[in-house]
């Protein structure tokens, strides 16, 4: 029998068979390796990208008074090192943000810079809205359809509270309780927070020889938005005189003016029209004189839908026959009225819109709104509403890996654009 051995591969064989699978293997870890590089450049891009965005959107929504301000602009901006403004003057206009973070699993450094300048917007309609009772604090009342009420209560009262008994007799002494003068009071009232909802709240007050009726004929919580108010106002007549009327605005109970977004303050607007409101108030009364509580929504949709319509007509046609309100060359109902506030706001947080004027003897538009106290800055004319300019800020921003930005037209990572929060 004969038997055959097995002698294996030779070293020259296997070294060429290495050879080979190596030669097959480069192009299979070229390609893995690449692969692997560009998703982490994916990844890093991606990361870059998202924090560019979070930078747009904390510009986007800060004050832009806290933005220009180098004592409170490292706040919207945590995780950041080495944040700094350029200019640092608070009332400068274009500025400049730099700073650092790190960035990915790897922490790298990346470097950004955003870039804020000045534009400007013209919007025909200003910074008056469209009138939704849902968005805006419509308040629905022409108030003098309250003053017979408040009168008929205030005369009771003092009659009934009376030391003569015969004052009910006599014809004379009844009338001469009609020639006394009241003090009406509006007091609106908004508290809350951007984050909570703000709460509007109005409440109306007659008062005479220390009697007093108060009546609460708003009220209105709005999510997410901070609400414009209107006013719709005509003077006071109690016992067909003229009362003395003060309009008070109470924002003490705001906790936070943070995350306003565009328009970054509140804008309140008292109205008085030409037109009779209180007689479309009173198609939405009971038989017997109350107001139908149920159908409060469907009244503000028709309230507004008009006070839109004049207003539109007021604008686009200033010297046509609709006018927003009565002109009148002395006394009667265009009575002074005292705008004042219950604590003190900045006059960039807070501003009153009126078209409470009557035309004197010599044609000259004078103004019946007395400023009381906390409102020195804060009152001008309902023109400069449907006229205003709002600023417009154009943003860009470079975000770089290392310490330094290079900041040409063709690195920018993002560009976007943001209110400036003031109004020219």
């Amino acid at each position: 029998m004969k038997r055959k051995y097995n002698k294996g591969v030779t070293l020259v064989e296997v070294l060429i068979a290495l050879a080979v699978f190596l030669i097959l293997m480069i192009p299979l870890v070229s390609s893995l390796i690449t692969s692997v590089k560009t998703t982490d450049s994916g990844k890093e891009l991606q990361t870059r990208n998202d924090f560019a965005e979070v930078l747009m959107e904390n510009v986007k929504n800060a004050p832009i008074d806290d933005l220009r301000d180098s004592t409170k602009v490292s706040r919207f901006f945590p995780g950041s090192e080495n944040v700094t403004l350029t200019p640092s003057a608070a009332n400068s206009t274009d500025f400049t943000i730099e700073g650092a973070t790190y960035l990915g699993t790897t922490k790298k450094k990346y470097s950004y810079k955003i870039e804020a300048t000045l534009d400007k917007k013209t919007d025909a309609h200003g910074i008056m809205d469209d009138l939704d009772p849902y968005k805006s604090a419509f308040i629905p009342v022409t108030f003098s359809n309250y003053d017979d009420v408040a009168s008929e209560a205030l005369v009771t009262q003092r009659l009934q509270n009376g030391t003569d008994p015969t004052i009910f007799l006599d014809k004379d002494k009844v009338k001469s309780l009609r020639t006394i003068h009241a003090t009406r009071g509006v007091k609106v009232s908004m508290s809350g927070s951007k984050a909570t909802g703000f709460t509007v709240e109005c409440e109306l007050s007659y008062m005479e020889a220390g009697r007093y009726i108060i009546y609460k004929p708003y009220k209105q919580t709005f999510e997410n938005t901070v609400p414009n108010i209107y006013i719709m106002y005509n003077s006071g007549v109690y016992n067909n005189l003229s009362t003395v009327d003060t309009i008070e605005f109470d924002l003490s109970g705001i906790t936070s003016y943070d995350g306003f977004g565009k328009k970054e303050r509140i804008n309140a607007f008292i109205i008085r029209t030409s037109d009779d409101y209180t007689n479309i108030i009173d198609d939405f009364q009971n038989s017997d004189g109350t107001f139908d509580d149920s159908r409060f929504s469907e009244l503000t949709d028709v309230l507004s839908e008009k006070l839109k319509n004049d207003i539109t007509d007021n604008k686009n046609n200033g010297s046509g026959s609709t006018k927003l309100y009565k002109e009148s060359s002395s006394g009667g109902r265009n009575n002074n009225v005292t705008v004042r506030g219950a604590s003190a706001v900045s006059e960039k947080r807070f501003k009153v819109y009126h078209n409470l004027f009557y035309t004197d003897a010599s044609g000259t538009n004078q103004s019946l709104v007395t400023i009381g106290n906390n409102m020195t800055n804060n009152i001008e004319s309902i023109d400069n509403a449907q006229e205003e300019t709002w600023n417009i800020y154009n943003v860009k921003v470079w975000i770089q890996q290392g310490d330094s930005v290079t900041d040409s037209a063709e690195m920018i990572t993002l560009q976007g654009t943001r209110g400036g929060g003031e109004i020219e």
